[in-house]
């Protein structure tokens, strides 16, 4: 039976790179089946046609980093895989993400951190900016996350950060599968010679994550990023160093 992914994209401010986001996908050696862009932009925009479905969710106003996680509760599929709009995949992530769940049903992500404290700027990072060889334990992923539909179903079963709407989606995923799910955030193989593997092309993340538009090069990120860690610390989330 085919494996059926459906990858949900977000536009806005960089809405220049979608065509290559799709280009992408469409070389995956496990290509999705549907696309599902959540245009957080304001600005109306249609697309070429692909060979593939591609669905344009258009918000009339900027929802932040949390709405484009209610597309997967629209569309049925086995697996989704959600990417920053500073994240190219390379042409095997799928494919690998989708064997490491084989072996273990967890959440998975081309970055993840590991908090050497309660402090969230106290971190190791694994991935694309800390090649890996095998599936490492995180404590929480960014940049894509691949995930079922029952993982999805936790997400939304817990209450969110309220106000917050542009910090702690990643953390609330992962507080959500190990609350509801007793699950696990590991960050896949991203071995240092095969770059086909990896979630994140490392010089594009790097770059273009770090430009202007970045939510954590907007006032007041570290905070926010502190207090939404502190919240689901408060309702229970266990981080790894908890139990070193």
């Amino acid at each position: 039976m085919k494996t059926k992914i459906c990858v949900i994209l977000t536009a806005y401010k960089r809405t220049n790179f979608l065509i290559t986001q799709i280009n992408s996908l469409l070389r995956q050696s496990l290509r999705p089946d549907h696309i599902v862009i959540w245009n957080n932009s304001q600005t109306l925009f249609a697309l070429d046609k692909f060979d593939i479905p591609i669905t344009i969710i258009h918000s009339t106003e900027n929802l932040g980093v949390w709405a484009r996680f209610t597309a997967p509760l629209l569309i049925d599929s086995k697996f989704y895989c959600i990417f920053d709009d500073d994240t190219i995949p390379g042409e095997r992530w799928l494919e690998n993400c989708t064997i490491t769940f084989g072996i273990e049903r967890a959440l998975m992500g081309t970055i993840g951190l590991t908090f050497l404290s309660n402090k969230y700027y106290e971190h190791r990072r694994f991935g694309w900016a800390n090649p890996i060889e095998t599936s490492t334990s995180v404590d929480i992923v960014g940049h894509s996350w691949f995930f079922d539909r029952g993982m999805i179903e936790a997400f939304w079963s817990k209450r969110a950060l309220v106000d917050s709407p542009f910090a702690g989606e990643d953390i609330h995923f992962s507080y959500a599968i190990q609350a509801e799910l007793g699950l696990r955030t590991i960050v896949p193989p991203h071995p240092a010679n095969d770059l086909s593997l990896w979630g994140a092309h490392p010089e594009f993340s790097q770059s273009v994550g770090n430009d202007s538009h970045a939510t954590s090069a907007k006032a007041g990120a570290y905070q926010r990023f502190q207090d939404a860690l502190d919240y689901y610390l408060v309702r229970g989330f266990k981080l790894l160093h908890h139990s070193s």
